[in-house]
C-alpha cells in the first residue's frame, strides 16, 4: 500500500467527533445599515410641509465582532444554543460604509446582542467533512446600545442635532432583534475545532424619532426644519473562532470478542493415575463450500497430532482471507452495492453467531445472526477456527475509529 493510502485510512478509521456539547469564542467583524433618515423639510401653515429633497441615512458602519456561543445538541441534527456578541461600532453617520475605520476614538457606541437559537446539522453524517461540519442556526433575542462618556439623562447630541434620538440610557436604547446564519467547523484539533460563521442580526432601530423623543416642530412659515424618521436595521457579521467539543453522540464501536484466557492449575501432588486413552475429541469451526460448521476431529494429548477419521487432519485452506492481496493491502471490499473497511481487530466469533450473506472474491461474507438489511458490520473469515475481521460501512468507518 502507497503511503499516501495509507495516510487517507489512518484518517477514515480516526473519524471526526459528533460532539454533544459546543463552547466556543470569535473575534471578526460587522456591518449595520441605516438606523434612521434625516431631511429637512420647509414650513407653509399645512400639515403637509414643503420637501427640499435633502434625505440622508445615517448608519453606524462597519465595526468589530466579539461574542461567544454555548450549543447543547439534543440529537446529532437538532440543537439548542445561546449566544451573545460585543459590537462595538461608531455613532450613525452619512459617510460610507467603512469611513473612519481605524479610529479607534470614533468606536463610542457600545452594542450587545444577546439571542437563543435553534441549530441545525442535516450533513453531520455525511461522508464530506465540509458538509458534515456545516451548522445553521435561527432565532431571536435584543439588541442593547450603551453610549459611553456622555451623560445619561438625554439623547446624544449628535443624532439629536438630526432631529432623532439616541438614548443615553441602555433600558431605553433596547430592541428584539431576530437571527440567523450558516457556520462551518473547519479543521478539527482533537477536542477544539476553528470554526466561521456568518450571520445576521434585524431589528427595529434603537433611534427613536417623534415628538415624544425630541419634541415638538416649531418654527415660522417659510423655515426649513429638520426631521427623522427611523429606520429598520440590519448587522451582518463574520468572524472566526474556536470551539470546544465535549462528549460524543456516535454509538461507539462493537466489543472484541476475545477468548478466555487458558486456566493453569498445577495439580496436586498425588500418586500418578492410571493410563488413559490419550485421545480426545475437539471441535474446530472451519469453512467448507462457503460454509460454517464444526466438525470432530481427535487430538491426541501424548504426540499433539490432530487426526480425523484415522486420517491426520489437515484443515481446508480455501475460502480464507488471510493469503488474500486485497486483504493483505487492507483494501476497501464491496458487498451488496456498499464499500466496507477493515475496522477494529480480527475476532472469535461461534458458528450460530454469524450468518453468510454474500461473497467477496472467492471468500464468503457473514453478518451477525438475525440482523435485517443492509448490515452496517460484516465479517471475512481469516483462518480456520472461526477467526473473523470485521469489516464497516466506509460512511461509518469514517466517523468512528475503530479498536
Amino acid at each position: 500500500m502507497t503511503s499516501t493510502a495509507a495516510q487517507a485510512q489512518d484518517e477514515m478509521m480516526m473519524g471526526r467527533q459528533v460532539s454533544r456539547f459546543d463552547l466556543g469564542v470569535y473575534a471578526g467583524g460587522s456591518l449595520t445599515s441605516a438606523w434612521f433618515d434625516s431631511r429637512t423639510v420647509t414650513l407653509n401653515a399645512t400639515e403637509t410641509p414643503i420637501e427640499n429633497d435633502d434625505e440622508e441615512s445615517f448608519a453606524p458602519g462597519f465595526g468589530g465582532a466579539f461574542g461567544a456561543i454555548a450549543n447543547f445538541w439534543i440529537t446529532p441534527r437538532v440543537g439548542l444554543r445561546a449566544h451573545g456578541a460585543y459590537l462595538p461600532m461608531q455613532p450613525p453617520r452619512s459617510d460610507g460604509a467603512f469611513e473612519g475605520v481605524g479610529e479607534s476614538s470614533n468606536f463610542i457606541v457600545n452594542s450587545y446582542v444577546y439571542d437563543l437559537n435553534l441549530t441545525l446539522r442535516p450533513f453531520v453524517m455525511s461522508g464530506s467533512r465540509l458538509l458534515s461540519g456545516m451548522y445553521a442556526f435561527v432565532g431571536g433575542g435584543g439588541l442593547t446600545v450603551d453610549v459611553t462618556g456622555t451623560d445619561r439623562t438625554a439623547c446624544e447630541p449628535t443624532e439629536q442635532a438630526l432631529a432623532a434620538c439616541l438614548p443615553l440610557r441602555p433600558k431605553y436604547a433596547s430592541v428584539g432583534q431576530g437571527n440567523g446564519g450558516i457556520g462551518f467547523d473547519l479543521i478539527p484539533l482533537g477536542p477544539v475545532s476553528l470554526f466561521t460563521e456568518a450571520g445576521v442580526h434585524v431589528y427595529d432601530s434603537p433611534v427613536h424619532v417623534g415628538d415624544d423623543w425630541v419634541g415638538p416642530v416649531t418654527a415660522l412659515t417659510g423655515q426649513r426644519v429638520r426631521i427623522a424618521d427611523d429606520r429598520t436595521a440590519v448587522t451582518g457579521r463574520l468572524v472566526l473562532g474556536l470551539k470546544a467539543m465535549f462528549g460524543n453522540l456516535l454509538p461507539p464501536p462493537p466489543p472484541v470478542v476475545m477468548p478466555p484466557p487458558p486456566v493453569m492449575v498445577e495439580p496436586a501432588p498425588v500418586a500418578p493415575p492410571p493410563p488413559m486413552n490419550p485421545m480426545r475429541d475437539v471441535q474446530v469451526c472451519v469453512v467448507e463450500n462457503g460454509m460454517l460448521r464444526n466438525v470432530t476431529v481427535q487430538y491426541n494429548t501424548q504426540t499433539g497430532d490432530t487426526t480425523m477419521n484415522g486420517q491426520r487432519f489437515a484443515p481446508p485452506m480455501t475460502g480464507y482471507a488471510a493469503g488474500a492481496s486485497w486483504f493483505i493491502n487492507n483494501e476497501a471490499v464491496m458487498v451488496m452495492g456498499r464499500r466496507y473497511v477493515k475496522y477494529g481487530l480480527p475476532r472469535v466469533l461461534g458458528v450460530n453467531e454469524v450468518t453468510r450473506v454474500g461473497e467477496y472474491q472467492g471468500v464468503s461474507v457473514f453478518a451477525e445472526t438475525g440482523a435485517t438489511g443492509t448490515p452496517e458490520v460484516l465479517y471475512v473469515p481469516v483462518r480456520s477456527g472461526c477467526e473473523f475481521q470485521p469489516y464497516q460501512t466506509e460512511i461509518k468507518a469514517g466517523a468512528v475509529r475503530g479498536d
